[in-house]
């Protein structure tokens, strides 16, 4: 659980963005927006979890979100 309404932002630790991790009202994560390269995406990804809270769910491969798709609101953090 996170905090409601809220964004946590994963760094590695040489500093370099990692993800951001976006919670809805009830502090569970609804998307992943994940900033490494992944396959042939040269700017990563995104995961919509369809079980809010659930990391796996948004594992699957149909909820790998390309990032031409990615929702413009998880872009501007």
């Amino acid at each position: 659980m996170g905090t409601p309404n809220s964004v946590y932002k994963y760094v590695g630790s040489d500093g370099t963005p990692v993800s951001n991790y976006f919670y809805n009202s009830n502090g569970k994560v609804i998307f992943q927006l994940d900033l490494q390269k992944h396959d042939s995406w040269d700017f990563g990804h995104g995961h919509i979890m369809t079980t809010p809270g659930n990391l796996g769910s948004g594992h699957i491969p149909t909820n790998h979100i390309p990032p031409i798709l990615v929702p413009y609101k998880y872009l501007s953090y």
